[in-house]
C-alpha cells in the first residue's frame, strides 16, 4: 500500500493539522485493510450493472468481481439505491456472506453503516447477515474481532451510547465514517437523550430543536420517527410538570414539527403523525392548546382600556377552563400585531387551520367546545352565542363576523344569543351560566365563581 503524505514546509509557522489527519486516515486504512482497485475494476462494475441492475435473474459473480462490486457500492449511493430498487440486495448479501475473502465479508457491516437510513427506507433488515458473518469469523483481523465483540450493540445502536462515553470513542473503536448514515443516527439518538433531560428554557434548546427538525423524518425505532418520539417526549414532560413552566416555545416547535392536533386536516402525513404519537398525547395537547388560547383571548386580546366588558368576561370564563375540550381563535389584524412571536408563527403556519383571522376591524373571537354545548364569545361587546352543534366549518383561514349568525348552519345550531348588558350586576353572566348549566353534565362551576 502506498502512503502519500502532504509536503512539509520548512517555513514557520507550519500547520500540521492536514498532515496528522492524513496519517490517521492511512493508519486506519492499514488497520482495516486496503481497498485497492484491480485493473479490471471498471470492467467488473460494467458487468455488474449489465447483469444485475438491468436483469431480473442475475449472473453469479467471481470473487474478484464481487470484491470490485462491494467497493463500488460503498462509493456509489446511486448504484446501491439501484440495487435496492431491483430488490437484489439480499441476493448479493448471500453471495458476500458465503465468500471467504475477508475484505468482502467486512463490506457487509460497512454497507450497513454507510446506508443505515436507506436500508430502513426500503425495509431491509441486515442484522441476520451481519451477525452470521461476524460470529462465524475465527481469524485475527482487528476490525472483525471488534465487530464480533460488539455485534449486539451494532445492530441495536442505542446500546452503543450506553456503552461508550463519546461519539469519538465509538467512531474510533468501530472505524465508522463520520459521514455515514449510521454515525448520523447515533448523533440523532444522542439528541433524543438530550431532549429527555432538557428543561424549558434550556440554553441548548434551540440547537436541539433545529437538529431534531433536520432529522425528523428518520426513524427512531420501528414504530416512531424522530419527530414523533420528540413530540411524545416533550408532551410527557408537559403532562408531568403541569403548569409549572411556560411551554409556548415547545408547543410552537411541536406544531411546526408534526402539525397542530386540532387541525381539521386533509394531510395524510399529519394524521399519521398523530396516530403514531398516540391518543393520550394528542388529547392532552388539544386540551392544553385550547386552554392556552382561552387564556390568550381573555388576557391579551381583550383590551381593558377600550373594552368595558373585559374584566367581567375574564372573570366569567376562567372557571370553565376545566370543562373546555377544544378552542379556536379568530383574531383581527389590529390585535394580531400585539401577539408575541410564538403565537404569530402559529397564525402564519400554512399547514394548520387551528388559528384563523376575522375581517372585523375591532373585535376578535373565540370558539369554545364544551362537548354538549358550543360557544362563540367576542371582544368589545360582541354577543355571546351558544349553539347545540358546531355552527361553522372549522377548517377555513379567514372568517367574517356574519358567519357566526347569518349562515344556515349557525342559524340551525343556535340555542340563544345574549348581550353583555349590566355586567356589574351579573345580568348577562346569570343568563349564560344557566344555559351552560343545563347542557354541561356534572358542572363544577358555581355562578358565584364567575362574578367579580
Amino acid at each position: 500500500m502506498n502512503i502519500n503524505l502532504p509536503s512539509i514546509s520548512y517555513h514557520q509557522p507550519y500547520d500540521f493539522t492536514k498532515l496528522l489527519k492524513t496519517i490517521e486516515k492511512n493508519i486506519l486504512q492499514l488497520r482495516n485493510g486496503s481497498d485497492r482497485k484491480s485493473s479490471s475494476f471498471h470492467d467488473d462494475i460494467i458487468y455488474f450493472h449489465k447483469n444485475w441492475i438491468t436483469k431480473e435473474n442475475p449472473i453469479p459473480l467471481t470473487t474478484q468481481q464481487l470484491r470490485s462490486v462491494s467497493i463500488h457500492l460503498l462509493e456509489s449511493r446511486k448504484s446501491f439505491k439501484e440495487l435496492l430498487d431491483v430488490d437484489l440486495l439480499p441476493e448479493l448479501l448471500v453471495l458476500m456472506k458465503q465468500e471467504k475473502t475477508l475484505s468482502i465479508q467486512k463490506k457487509i457491516v460497512q454497507l450497513y453503516f454507510e446506508y443505515y437510513f436507506l436500508l430502513q427506507e426500503y425495509q431491509i433488515n441486515m442484522s441476520t447477515y451481519i451477525t452470521e458473518v461476524v460470529q462465524s469469523y475465527q481469524g485475527h483481523n482487528y476490525l472483525m474481532q471488534i465487530y464480533k465483540k460488539y455485534i449486539d450493540m451494532i445492530i441495536q445502536p442505542r446500546l452503543l451510547l450506553q456503552e461508550f462515553q463519546s461519539f469519538e470513542e465509538i467512531q474510533n473503536k468501530l472505524s465508522i465514517s463520520p459521514n455515514s448514515e449510521y454515525y448520523q443516527y447515533l448523533l440523532i439518538l444522542d439528541l433524543t437523550k438530550q431532549l429527555q433531560t432538557m428543561e424549558p428554557d434550556d440554553e441548548n434548546e434551540g440547537n436541539i430543536f433545529s437538529n431534531i427538525e433536520k432529522y425528523g423524518n428518520f426513524h427512531y425505532d420501528e414504530h416512531l420517527l424522530i419527530s414523533e418520539f420528540a413530540v411524545q417526549t416533550l408532551v410527557k414532560k408537559m403532562m408531568y410538570y403541569a403548569s409549572e413552566y411556560d411551554y409556548s416555545k415547545w408547543v410552537t416547535f411541536i406544531i411546526e414539527l408534526v402539525g397542530d392536533p386540532r387541525t381539521v386536516s386533509t394531510s395524510t402525513a399529519q394524521n399519521v403523525h398523530w396516530d403514531r404519537i398516540g391518543k393520550t398525547y394528542k388529547d392532552f395537547l388539544v386540551g392544553y392548546l385550547s386552554k392556552e388560547d382561552l387564556t390568550l383571548f381573555l388576557e391579551v386580546l381583550s383590551d381593558p382600556e377600550y373594552d368595558d366588558v373585559y374584566r367581567f368576561r375574564k372573570a366569567f370564563w376562567k372557571p370553565f377552563v376545566h370543562h373546555l375540550q377544544y378552542a379556536k381563535l379568530f383574531i383581527n389584524q389590529r390585535e394580531y400585531i400585539h401577539l408575541d412571536e410564538n403565537f404569530k408563527k402559529r397564525f402564519n403556519n400554512r399547514k394548520s387551520n387551528a388559528y384563523s383571522f376575522i375581517s372585523d376591524s375591532k373585535r376578535s373571537f373565540i370558539y369554545m367546545d364544551f362537548g354538549t354545548i358550543k360557544v362563540i364569545e367576542g371582544t368589545h361587546n360582541a354577543k355571546v352565542r351558544l349553539y347545540k352543534n358546531t355552527p361553522i366549518s372549522l377548517d377555513a383561514r379567514n372568517y367574517d363576523y356574519e358567519d357566526f349568525y347569518k349562515k344556515s348552519l349557525a342559524k340551525q345550531s343556535l340555542i340563544t344569543e345574549i348581550t353583555h348588558s349590566n355586567s356589574q350586576s351579573g345580568t348577562w353572566q346569570n343568563k349564560v351560566f344557566h344555559v351552560l348549566k343545563n347542557y354541561i353534565p356534572y358542572l363544577k362551576v358555581t355562578l358565584k365563581e364567575t362574578l367579580l
